[in-house]
């Protein structure tokens, strides 16, 4: 049986037959009817969560949207909140992946990190397998995969691709060898690199 401790009235909180839940905070697992071992902690964290699985939602409005999503983790007040049906997401921080709607298995830590896309505040609905670290840190465009962005208020370049840093960055600092793993024959960009570090042949 789900463990529920809320502000409002036991008969509003009526899991049917949900198991293994844990609930804390006004209008938290309210929808609740046959989602199983979700932790939801906050004010209206979860609220409208169905048959979401084995979800870790904590902090005001965390997961707010969620129905039937599952193993997504949202800390932070509206981290997840527009995600619905989404698995495999991690959110820590405040707004952090607040506007995914569907894009599954991505990882945004920051204030706000991959809520938006490119240089507007226009919402990142459906990214996927993309990662984003640094306050407000951005995916180039909405539907973007496996886009890689380091910094605070980084903007990706595209699917597969990887970015660290802005505009405003003066220098980055590389310790250690660099290895290219493949390399393109006609990639005039690793071609510039080898001219300018002999010590690679």
């Amino acid at each position: 049986f789900p463990v529920t401790i809320t502000t409002q009235p036991m008969d509003i909180c009526t899991p049917i037959s949900a198991t293994g839940n844990m609930f804390a905070g006004y209008q938290v697992g309210n929808t609740t009817v046959s989602g199983n071992d979700n932790i939801i902690f906050g004010k209206d964290a979860g609220s409208g969560l169905t048959s979401g699985f084995s979800n870790a939602l904590f902090g005001n409005s965390a997961g707010g949207a969620l129905t039937s999503g599952g193993e997504n983790s949202f800390f932070g007040p509206l981290a997840g909140w527009s995600t619905t049906t989404a698995d495999g997401n991690v959110a820590i921080g405040s707004g952090a992946l607040s506007a995914n709607i569907t894009g599954a298995y991505n990882t945004a830590i920051g204030y706000s990190a991959g809520a938006v896309f490119g240089g507007s505040s226009t919402d990142l609905t459906f990214p996927s397998y993309s990662i984003f670290i640094g306050a407000a840190s951005k995916a180039s465009a909405d539907g973007v995969a496996k886009e890689i962005v380091i910094g605070v208020q980084a903007v990706g370049n595209g699917s597969n691709t990887v970015t660290i840093g802005d505009s405003a960055n003066t220098a980055n600092y590389l310790t250690g060898a660099l290895k290219l793993q493949t390399t393109p024959a006609n990639d005039a960009t690793v071609t510039k690199l080898r001219t300018s570090y002999r010590d690679w042949e």
